[in-house]
């Protein structure tokens, strides 16, 4: 996914501006001011005529428990600027919930993906008896240029849930929190999914085709957006000149992949009509 986002940004060209690698950590508006996107120490990092939030993080009360805030940071600038629309986009995006997955991530050599390169298939998906069985809802497999092979593994919303204090200390918001997390408890989660994806492909792989290279965890704490999502009506509030897009907005592919690729192009169009008109 990270390498169509970079397709899509490199079709800009130099129109767009990129920075990563700094959370926004507090907003700032005024009804004829610009945006202001501060970090955590209240220094400005820049500065725009509109606002755009392609993830909830900075309005969702999720933020609250993950990162240990008072409230969303885009909390109280909407009450200061008193916008009907979007306070009613703010109790939506509110009342949105998600389903966790824990991810196991590997990388195997290529002296060693030749059994995985013949699998017969790309993604498996586990049926419900499955899922309860192994806590596994999906292994996918990416054969590299270079020989090698990756694979992902999701954990059910059941497993995920049981390790919502697992971050991986890969993770962004491992990286942001006061502690670092407990490296042992993150080895057991490892190992737990590896001897589950073990029993499934026990026909087909050895354990010597898993290899010793370094297996990665990620807590996908936001995987999957759950209904209600945000009304297509409140995708763009031109008061307050903010939009919204991403898997939580309403529409066909909702907490898919499709449904934000779909949203933004929704968004894009609007916020277009609405500055083209003034």
């Amino acid at each position: 996914m990270d390498q169509l986002c970079q397709g899509l940004l490199e079709l800009a060209g130099g129109r767009v501006e990129l920075r990563f690698g700094t959370l926004v950590r507090h907003l700032a508006v005024t009804p004829t001011g610009p945006w202001q996107l501060l970090d955590d120490g209240q220094q400005l990092l820049d500065e725009a005529d509109w606002l755009v939030l392609s993830g909830t993080l900075l309005a969702h009360p999720r933020s609250q428990q993950l990162l240990g805030w008072e409230e969303p940071p885009l909390q109280p600038v909407a009450r200061s600027l008193g916008d009907p629309q979007l306070t009613e986009a703010m109790a939506s995006i509110a009342a949105l919930g998600y389903e966790p997955r824990c991810v196991l991530l590997l990388l195997i050599d290529a002296s060693r993906a030749d059994h995985w390169r013949k699998l017969p298939f790309r993604l498996l998906e586990f049926q419900p008896a499955a899922r309860q069985r192994w806590g596994l809802e999906r292994l996918a497999l990416q054969p590299l240029e270079d020989g090698r092979c990756a694979v992902v593994v999701h954990s059910t919303d059941a497993f995920a849930s049981r390790h919502l204090s697992v971050y991986g200390a890969g993770s962004a918001i491992a990286r942001l929190q006061p502690t670092q997390p407990s490296g042992e408890r993150e080895q057991a989660v490892i190992a737990e999914l590896t001897a589950a994806l073990q029993q499934v492909l026990k026909h087909w792989i050895s354990p010597c085709d898993l290899g010793d290279g370094p297996s990665k965890l990620m807590r996908w704490g936001a995987a999957f957006a759950q209904p209600p999502g945000l009304p297509a009506e409140l995708m763009l509030c031109p008061q307050s000149r903010i939009g919204f897009c991403g898997d939580g907005l309403e529409g066909p592919g909702f907490g898919r992949v499709e449904g934000a690729l779909l949203s933004g192009e929704r968004l894009a169009n609007r916020l277009v009509s609405t500055l083209r008109a003034h």
